[in-house]
C-alpha cells in the first residue's frame, strides 16, 4: 500500500490513513494512534481493539424465522450469537445451519442454549478467492446439468441440490466481508447485488435439477442447445467479472436479448413440462441480464 504525502503548513508532511483500517479500529478525528519510528519503518498503532459485535436471540420466540435470523446476523458482521432454545435437541438445528456459515462454531453449549463465535476472521483478501469459487462451483452446476441432459444420466440432476449449500455458504461469507466493511465502501452495494444474484442462479440450477428429477422429465435437442448456450453465457459473465472488457460486455448483452427471443418462440411449442423447464432457463438468463447493470457500474471508469 502506498500513500502520498501532502504539506500541511511551512514544516508538516502528512499522509493519510487507510480508510478500512480506520473503520475496523472506530477511529475520528481527534483520537490517538501510537507512532512508532523504526529505521525506515513507521508502525501506527491503534489503541483500540475491533468492535465484537454480539448478539442474543431465542429460537423458540422466533418460530418458523430462527433460521433467517441467524442468517442475517452472520451477514450483518455479528462476531459472536448467544442463541437461547426450550429443548436440548435444539441444538441439533443449530449444527445444521451452521453448515451454511465459514468461520462460525459453537464455542459453549447448555441444555438451554448455545453461542456461536467467528473463529476464522473475514479478511479483504478472501473476499476474491471465494467470489471465484462461487463461479467455479455454479459452472460446475451447470456443466453437470447440460451433461446429465445429454447423456439421459438423470442420477447426477439428483446431486444437483446438495452442491448449492456449497454456494449458499460461500455467498453468505461474502456478504459478512461486505458488511464488515472490508470492500471498498463505493463498490459494496453493487457487489452485494452480484453476491445475491450469483446464489439466486445456483437456487434455480437447484429447482431446473430437481424438477427434472423428479418428474423425469428430459428434453428435446433445442432445449438442451439453448441450456447449453445460456451456460457459456454464465461463464462469460464470468470472465468479464474477473477482467472486465467494454467489447465482451456490449457482445455478451446481444446474445443474452437473442436468447430470449428464442425461448419466447420456444414456449409456443412446447409441452408443459417442457415449458416448465424453459422457464427456469428464462430465469437464469434475466438473472444474468439484471447483473449487467451492477456490473458497468463496478467499471465505469472503464467504459
Amino acid at each position: 500500500m502506498k500513500r502520498s504525502i501532502v504539506r500541511q503548513g511551512a514544516a508538516t508532511l502528512m499522509v493519510s490513513l487507510p480508510s478500512k483500517w480506520t473503520r475496523k479500529y472506530r477511529l475520528s478525528k481527534g483520537d490517538e494512534v501510537d507512532v512508532v519510528e523504526k529505521g525506515r519503518e513507521l508502525l501506527i498503532a491503534s489503541q483500540t481493539l475491533p468492535e465484537i459485535r454480539k448478539a442474543a436471540i431465542n429460537i423458540s420466540e422466533l418460530k418458523e424465522i430462527w433460521r433467517r435470523v441467524i442468517s442475517a446476523l452472520y451477514k450483518a458482521g455479528y462476531d459472536e450469537i448467544t442463541i437461547n432454545f426450550s429443548k436440548p435437541e435444539d441444538v441439533s438445528k443449530i449444527y445444521s445451519v451452521l453448515q451454511e456459515f465459514v468461520g462460525f462454531e459453537i464455542i459453549s453449549q447448555t441444555e438451554k442454549g448455545c453461542t456461536i463465535k467467528e473463529i476464522v476472521e473475514a479478511k479483504e483478501t478472501n473476499f476474491n478467492s471465494i467470489t471465484s469459487r462461487t463461479f467455479n462451483m455454479l459452472f460446475s452446476i451447470a456443466e453437470d446439468c447440460a451433461n446429465a441432459l445429454k447423456n439421459k444420466n438423470i442420477e447426477i440432476l439428483g446431486t444437483i441440490p446438495e452442491r448449492d449449500l456449497i454456494i449458499n455458504k460461500y455467498a453468505n461469507f461474502c456478504r459478512r466481508i461486505i458488511n464488515k466493511g472490508l470492500v471498498d465502501p463505493r463498490d459494496a452495494p453493487m457487489l452485494y447485488y452480484v453476491i445475491e444474484g450469483l446464489e439466486s442462479i445456483g437456487d434455480i440450477y437447484k429447482d431446473f435439477a430437481r424438477y427434472s428429477f423428479e418428474a423425469k422429465t428430459m428434453p428435446d435437442k433445442k432445449i438442451i442447445e439453448i441450456f447449453e448456450r445460456v451456460n457459456g453465457i454464465l461463464n462469460d459473465f464470468q470472465v468479464i467479472f474477473s477482467n472486465f472488457d467494454r467489447e465482451k460486455i456490449v457482445d455478451l448483452g446481444s446474445r443474452i436479448l437473442k436468447t430470449m427471443k428464442e425461448i419466447n418462440e420456444l414456449f409456443k411449442t412446447k409441452s408443459v413440462s417442457e415449458s416448465r423447464m424453459l422457464n427456469y432457463i428464462s430465469e437464469i438468463l434475466h438473472t444474468i441480464q439484471n447483473l449487467v447493470g451492477p456490473l458497468l457500474t463496478l467499471n465505469s471508469e472503464k467504459l
